[in-house]
Parts: C-alpha cells; structure tokens; sequence
C-alpha cells in the first residue's frame, strides 16, 4: 500500500517527486523466472527486438497479468488500516476500517483522502474522452470506458511498443501497483512522465489513459527520430555515454557504451545506470544508487523472461574508448529544446557550429578552434593557467536555443551574443545541467563564477537567477520571488543562512518553497513567499504546516518585546521567549 508513504508537507514535496523518478517500485516482486543482477549489462539492458514487439500480449492477457499481480482489491474501505498508523501524532487503531481512516485524515486538512471506491489497477477504468474513472462514477463501468488492459493494448498498439514493457515501467513508476485501496490521486504519475527530478510533475500529463499513452508516444518518438536523422537526445546508440550513478552528480558517472535504440530510450526516460551496490543491494537500495533501469531488467527477465529474443544479431564492435579529455556524443549538448511535447532529458542538436565571417575562427590550441569571443573569454580568465584549463572541442553551437559553447578541460566556455560568453564548471554547471541547461527556468549565464570572500558562498548570475552555495551545502538554484525574500532577509548573512534544496512546489497544496540551513521560504502569489524558521516553524510542522489550522504564512518573522509573532492566513502564532509559550489568535 504504497500511497499510505507519501507524505507532502513544505520540506518532502519534492522529494517524493524524484523517489517516483528514479523507478521507486521494489514492492511485490514477482518471481516466474529465475533472474540475477550478475546478468544486467549497462550497454544492453533490451533489445530493440524485444523492446518494440507490440503483439507479444492480447488485451486478455494483459487483463491475466493484472489480476495475477494485484489479486485483491478492497473497493469500498471495510477492511483494517492496520497498525503504525498516526493522525497529528495520535496513534490510530489498528482495526480502524480503511474508509473511516479516510475521512479521519481529510478532516485532519489531508485532502488527498477521499470516500470511496478505492479503484485498484486490475479493475480500473477510464472514459480516454472525458476522462471519467470508476472514481467518479461509484465504481459503475460506464459507456465509452476502456479498461486498464485495453488501454495498455491500445497505448502497445498506437506506438508501436511491447506491452510487456508498458506493464514493467507501470510497475516500476507507478504507486497503485500492488496497492489494494489506492487514492485516486495514485493514478495521475503512473507511469513518471513528464515528473523530472527536479521540479514538480506537469499536471497537464496527469491521469492513467494520458500517461499510459504519452509513455508509448514517447518511448516511440526516440526510435523515429533515430530512424529520421533528427534524434535530440542525450543518450545514443553505437556510442560511448557518461551516465550517472544517480540524481547525485557527486556520485560519479560510468562510460557505457549502449548497444540498441531501446537501452539508449530507458536511460533517456530514466538518465542513471546502477553502480554495483545497486545491483547487489536488489530489490533493496543502497549508498548512491538508482534503481529504475535495474528494475526494469529485473522485473521484465522475472514477468517475462529474457529481455533478449532468441535470435538477436550479432553485436556491433564496441569502439575504442575516447580520450579523457575528448567529449562523447552525449557531451556534445548545453540544453534540451522545447518539443510538441515534454519529455525527461531532451537534450540539443549535437552537430558543430558553421562560422561566419562576423565570427571566423581563432587558434586556441594546434588541434581546436574557437570564436574570437569565447578565445577572448578564455585569455581573461587565465587561458591555460585558468581553472577551465585547455580546449578539448571545437566551437559548437545549438541550433534550438542560439548558444554557442566549447569545452575545456574542467569546463565550457558557453553564452551568444546577447548574453555574452561566460565560464561554466564544476559544481554550479552540475546544477545548471540537472536544471536543464539553458533550456531550464535559470537561462543563460550571465557572468562568471565568482565568491563572497566573506561569507564562502560561490555564485554564477543567470538571466533567470542565479547559482548559489558551496562545498558544504550544497549548490542550488536561487530565482523569483523566493530569492527576492531571500535578498530581503540578507541573502546568506541572514538567519536564513544558505540555501539547501532547490525550489520545488506541493501540487496538492500549491505553496513553493525553498530549503535553507536555517528554515524555509515558503508560499504562493496570493499569500506572498515568507521566511519559516526556528520555533515558529517547529509549531506550524506540529499543526500540519500548509494544510493544517494556520494556512500559509503571510508575513515575516516579527519581535514586539518578549514575544516573537508571524502571520499566517487564518490567524497569528506568537511565542514568549521567555516561558517558551505559544499563543495562537
């Protein structure tokens, strides 16, 4: 009962965001076929074969393995919630039947929690029109409704891919596998997409039939475009790929050489490879792991057997490995451009920039060129004594979004003319990569990197924000009406200190919010972005923060004498520093 975990409140939305993102489900595994993680090749996970397959199950097979899977339901809440259960810290009985449970936390302000029927994957059914559930209809299957099974079958059909891979990924991604009371809202991310690590997921792709059918959209896009010479994204076949062990850029990445359009479209879906604790940690996790393209492997040989057909051809001859300081064909990229629709990790066009006699290349090395620009950039910064160190490409440009960039070294060169061309490396170009390049809201750099001597904080200037932190807390985006709070309250010499997380938003609340070493700034356009700290915050967590009594906080942390006081949208908390009490009015 997976979706009794998520707990949204102003510090864990986002998190659960990037657990689903990662391939969360490790619960239920099945056990048909004898399978090992000795047998996971980084390179090979699927065949293309296997992968695009589309009549290897019918509807009714579909409908078999459902039920196998999930083979009990309790639709209307009669059976017990069972033990460990807490309300605003009250234990709740373990006898409690799961439909009183449910009213119990919506008068608690948790509003996710609804009547029922609880709609379980097996049973489930969706008008694709309309979009009516049986959650909307009590539970009664109603014209123009398509079955879990049919739309599975009709998503393998349309796109052209395996449903045996579209129930894997349903289990890998999803919350309502295996749960056997599940809320409605479990069904809005079935299947991860659009939910990227590091932002809230688009609520537009929200709902089984849409995310079932934009999954196989997507897992096909990446073999047509492959197949019509306009493939933009990160990870490609017949080629040496750095990917990373996980969302953790400090973690380390691995150069796998991926074999097959289907491997390269999982990593692109789900862009990190397991380390080997990871794979020896299955179906549990470990120091600096991800699962997701782990799973996939292991619930697929489990379900299905092979992820190989029996006559697969002969293997392309691996390449010889580049130079260290020689960029792969997933490196050749600064951003990911818009397409007719989103997907995770859509990288830029990898093809090297035509010069014009306004820009005619200049010598940076005996075996690169560069612009008369980024060259210029490159000297004021040191040229080869500069922490970017030496040219390692040639001047390269994408197409999508008009930037222009070269690598060195320990870096790139990247910017146009309108913004200028600035250094970008280390820690804060792995944040501006996980937040998309200049494709993210952040945009393009507008400075170098430079450091506070009197704080330590390191920063980079974007069009959109900025990048701010350091080794111990972390690097992070800063922008909008949060970090003008934050400019406010005196950047990091404030109590506030320095910024910890990115910014992320509950949907289920709308507040967006910001971690910091010494509190939050939270809230809305309606209610302003305030700061929350210390005792203050430590009342407002204990009372369901956002959701419950006090609402969201409109205004500052104030003083008048002993007492401390801050507003929130149905009233004003006060604390006496002097006896330690609260006052809520």
């Amino acid at each position: 009962m997976k979706h009794k975990a998520i707990v949204f409140s102003s510090i864990a939305a986002g998190v659960a965001f990037v657990v689903v993102f990662f391939g969360l489900a490790i619960f239920n595994t099945p056990d048909i076929n004898a399978a090992s993680t000795a047998d996971f090749k980084a390179g090979d996970i699927i065949d293309d074969e296997t992968f695009y397959n589309k009549d290897s199950m019918t509807v009714e097979q579909i409908q078999a393995h459902l039920n196998k899977y999930n083979p009990t339901c309790d639709t209307w809440g009669t059976g017990p919630v069972g033990s460990g259960r807490t309300i605003n810290g009250k234990a709740v009985p373990a006898n409690t039947k799961r439909a009183d449970y449910a009213k119990q936390m919506r008068a608690a302000g948790k509003t996710r929690y609804h009547d029922p029927p609880y709609v379980c994957i097996q049973n489930y059914y969706e008008n694709p029109t309309t979009h009516r559930t049986l959650f909307d209809s009590n539970n009664k299957i109603e014209s123009g409704m398509l079955s879990s099974a049919q739309i599975i079958y009709k998503a393998a059909q349309q796109y052209g891919i395996n449903p045996q891979v579209l129930l894997v990924m349903l289990k890998k991604e999803s919350y309502a596998w295996g749960d056997n009371w599940p809320l409605k809202d479990e069904y809005n991310t079935v299947m991860g997409y659009a939910c990227p690590d590091n932002a809230a997921c688009d609520t537009k792709y929200y709902g089984f039939y849409n995310q079932v059918m934009t999954a196989a959209w997507q897992l096909n896009k990446y073999k047509t475009d492959w197949e019509n010479k306009t493939f933009k994204f990160n990870y490609r076949p017949g080629a040496v790929n750095n990917i990373y062990y996980s969302p953790t850029t400090s973690c380390g990445k691995k150069q796998v050489y991926i074999e097959n359009i289907a491997t390269a479209s999982l990593y692109i879906y789900t862009p990190y490879t397991p380390n080997d604790a990871a794979l020896k940690a299955y179906p549990g996790t470990a120091a600096c792991g991800s699962y997701g393209n782990r799973n996939f492997f292991m619930y697929f040989t489990e379900w299905f057997g092979s992820t190989h057909a029996p006559a697969k051809p002969a293997q392309q001859t691996q390449p010889e490995q580049q130079t260290q300081n020689q960029p792969t064909n997933s490196q050749t990229t600064e951003q990911n451009p818009a397409e007719d629709k989103p997907a995770e990790n859509k990288p830029a066009d990898e093809k090297p920039a035509q010069t014009t006699p306004e820009e005619k290349p200049a010598a940076t090395t005996p075996q690169f060129t560069s612009n008369d620009k980024i060259l210029a950039t490159w000297k004021s910064l040191g040229a080869e004594k500069s922490a970017l160190g030496v040219a390692t490409s040639n001047l390269l440009a994408n197409k999508y979004t008009g930037i222009w960039f070269q690598y060195y070294t320990n870096g790139a060169i990247v910017g146009n003319d309108k913004y200028g061309y600035y250094e970008s490396r280390g820690k804060i170009r792995e944040r501006w990569q996980s937040l998309n390049f200049e494709s993210g809201a952040l945009g393009f750099p507008t400075s170098n990197i430079l450091k506070n001597p009197y704080t330590g904080i390191t920063f980079q200037y974007y069009t959109g924000g900025a990048i701010v932190g350091n080794d111990k807390y972390g690097y992070y985006e800063s922008r909008g009406k949060i970090r003008e709070r934050w400019k406010q309250l005196g950047f990091e010499s404030s109590a506030l200190g320095f910024p910890t997380s990115n910014i992320y938003k509950n949907p289920y609340t709308g507040i967006v919010f910001q971690n910091y070493a010494g509190g939050v700034i939270a809230g809305n356009d309606k209610y302003g972005y305030w700061e929350s700290r210390g005792k203050l915050r430590d009342y407002w967590k204990k009372n369901g923060f956002e959701s419950g009594k006090m609402g969201w906080p409109t205004s500052n942390i104030m003083t008048s004498g002993k007492n401390i006081y801050q507003k929130y949208s149905r009233g004003t908390l006060y604390y006496n520093t002097a006896n330690g009490r609260y006052t809520w009015k």
